[in-house]
């Protein structure tokens, strides 16, 4: 029979960056046990650049992505991040 049991934590960078691609909680809770000063880089990635197997059925993980981010410490850094396109947009319509 196979034994199930819990991870040890903190987890290593490689462990937390598999479960941070598969969405496993246990990367959640290494971020709120142990603190995520050595995986910030990687959870800014995944908030950036989502890693999902198959978000047409199991979405992108938006809220989950976000409670890492808080607890990263990350969520004022992505929100002022000035990226794109920045003055008036003009629509490029047919004709214009």
């Amino acid at each position: 029979m196979l034994e199930i049991t819990e991870p040890a934590y903190p987890l290593t960078k490689a462990a937390f960056t598999r479960a941070l691609m598969t969405g496993h909680g246990r990367a959640l809770i290494h971020a709120e046990r142990c603190g995520t000063d050595e995986v910030r880089e990687e959870i800014l990635n995944a908030a950036l650049f989502p890693n999902v197997y198959d978000a047409q059925c199991n979405g992108l993980g938006e809220a989950w992505l976000v409670r890492l981010r808080v607890a990263a410490g990350l969520v004022e850094s992505f929100l002022s991040q000035d990226q794109g396109i920045t003055g008036e947009l003009e629509l490029c319509l047919p004709g214009r």
